[in-house]
């Protein structure tokens, strides 16, 4: 790209290859073609050779998941005495009960990633990611998180899989795109509010689970020499789940709203729990395709706010900021 300001501006769904087009826009590329696969959480893509003059890459969520099967011996259980059973029951809701998930953002467990210092080492070893020369990745998406409140035996584990990693490992990719819906932070269970735009709570408190799940999904990447990019796709105020987009994402771009809040007070816990894994490693999507009706210096206000707060932890954070117009037009 020939022009960069204080944002990198261009649409992450094009993958890293087509950053790199030269000025006439013609350039001869490895394209990721979308092709369906019974796979748990990730799109499976095979290789074109295309003269490019706009390479767009299509990622497909996965309609089925394979999971591991637990076969045990068919050994006769010891009898249990209703006492007993009583006892341990109780045991059992105590644990539960001493077991703090659900904490205030500013706890300082939820701003302190359970990653370790040798994976930290491992980011930092990675190939050299900055806005100035980004590696050539191949990857896909991966759509757990994506959209709170999914469930049924269509739709994907909630938690994300190793096993996932493993497999986008074995195909050869170096980059994931993570699409997520801040409500997974901000509530207690996957299914505290309906699915659908409707949501209650607030960003006071955030869920440990959730977080330590992202952390294990950094841990598993990093580990493969995996690049990864956290994209917030759905927000409270700022929804793509289909419909009327325009009007389910107003919330967001209206002055002093609780919506527009949570976006900024996710992207803080984000900055902070992450702050010493390296760009090589990790970097940030802020939001996904604004819509139509969000103006230049209006989106360029609202960006700006969310690249200081996470700046203010790390400095040379890779950040990918998406066009206007569902990522059609640049910014001026």
């Amino acid at each position: 790209m020939k022009n960069h300001t204080d944002m990198l501006i261009f649409h992450t769904a094009i993958c890293a290859g087509a950053s790199q087009i030269a000025t006439d826009g013609r350039r001869e590329l490895d394209v990721l073609v979308a092709t369906p696969s019974l796979r748990s959480g990730m799109g499976v893509y095979m290789k074109r050779k295309i003269t490019a003059i706009v390479l767009m890459i299509t990622m497909l969520m996965l309609s089925a998941c394979g999971g591991d099967k637990n076969v045990s011996e068919n050994k006769p259980s010891p009898e249990v005495t209703e006492n007993e059973m009583v006892d341990n029951s109780d045991k059992e809701e105590a644990e539960v009960q001493d077991e703090e998930y659900f904490v205030a953002r500013s706890d300082e467990r939820a701003t302190t990633s359970t990653i370790s210092d040798e994976i930290k080492e491992k980011a930092s070893a990675m190939p050299k990611a900055t806005y100035k020369k980004i590696p050539k990745w191949h990857g896909t998406t991966v759509y757990n998180k994506y959209e709170y409140g999914s469930t049924g035996s269509d739709k994907l584990p909630m938690d994300f899989q190793e096993s996932t990693v493993q497999e986008i490992s074995d195909i050869g990719f170096d980059f994931v795109r993570v699409l997520l819906d801040t409500r997974f932070f901000y509530s207690e269970s996957h299914t505290q509010y309906p699915v659908g735009p409707e949501f209650e709570g607030n960003s006071n408190n955030v869920n440990l689970n959730e977080l330590k799940n992202l952390d294990d999904l950094i841990t598993w990447c990093v580990d493969r020499g995996i690049h990864v990019c956290l994209d917030v796709h759905n927000t409270p105020g700022g929804y793509m789940i289909g419909g009327d987009e325009e009007e389910t994402r107003k919330l967001l771009f209206t002055p002093g709203s609780d919506e527009k809040k949570m976006f900024y007070d996710f992207w803080e816990v984000i900055s902070k729990r992450y702050k010493d894994i390296s760009s090589n490693a990790l970097s940030f999507n802020l939001y996904n395709e604004p819509p139509d009706f969000v103006g230049d210096k209006q989106y360029t206000k609202f960006i700006k706010k969310a690249l200081k707060i996470v700046f203010n932890e790390t400095s040379d954070r890779l950040i990918f900021v998406d066009m206007l117009k569902y990522a059609r037009e640049p910014v001026k």
